[in-house]
């Protein structure tokens, strides 16, 4: 099968209200497109793991585990969306931080239900989600010492602002800036447009925020 004449971009490929039902094949190689683009992003970050001197086989396994788990999740909710298009953020971030729930860490999500996401964003955003809460799982607390940490999007106006914090003894004064975690999170939130904050919080803890352009769906437009 010959996908390469018939692929469209995701804002083409996205049904308009009104419109003919999408082409199955052409959703298919648009799937498989998503598919070899994901697979690369994960290339490139076990690259990057593999050029770090300061972890185990085991943390490295347990790293790319969690990516796989982010890029999975977005499959899941591109495959819960069908030809819809969009997909829904709460379920979707609920779906990331699973593969955390066995640490002693309370993990929260906050996010509106109505909330929905593009099909391209949802990779980077998993991924980001996913290295932030890895960070904090790992970092944050004393050994032995439970914290509670949250996961956050909201939208204001034509932007969406992730923010992923914990209430734990933050960054170190002395934080290395380009950071392999630091790299790939900043790196993930240009591809979604946007900009990465890494910062102490006034009340205790760390913070990344993420604030990217939103795209309004089908169904809507922004006022000019």
């Amino acid at each position: 099968m010959n996908c390469a004449r018939v692929y469209s971009p995701p804002d083409i490929a996205r049904p308009k209200v009104g419109a003919a039902a999408p082409d199955p094949h052409m959703l298919l190689c648009e799937m498989e497109h998503r598919v070899k683009n994901h697979l690369q992003m994960l290339a490139a970050y076990a690259h990057l793991l593999a050029k770090r001197g300061d972890l185990t086989a085991q943390d490295v396994a347990q790293d790319i585990a969690e990516k796989l788990w982010a890029v999975a999740g977005a499959h899941e909710a591109l495959h819960a969306a069908g030809a819809r298009g969009d997909s829904l953020a709460l379920p979707f971030l609920q779906t990331l931080c699973r593969p955390f729930k066995g640490s002693p860490h309370r993990i929260e999500v906050d996010c509106d239900a109505a909330l929905q996401l593009p099909a391209d964003q949802l990779a980077p955003l998993g991924m980001i989600v996913s290295e932030a809460l890895s960070n904090a799982v790992r970092h944050a607390f004393p050994r032995g010492q439970s914290g509670r940490l949250q996961v956050s999007l909201a939208q204001e106006g034509r932007e969406l602002e992730l923010v992923v914090h914990d209430d734990g003894r933050g960054l170190p004064a002395a934080a290395a800036p380009r950071s392999s975690g630091r790299t790939m999170i900043a790196t993930l939130a240009r591809q979604l447009g946007g900009l990465a904050q890494f910062q102490n919080r006034p009340i205790g803890g760390a913070e990344v925020r993420v604030v990217f352009p939103a795209r309004p769906s089908e169904h809507e437009a922004y006022p000019a």
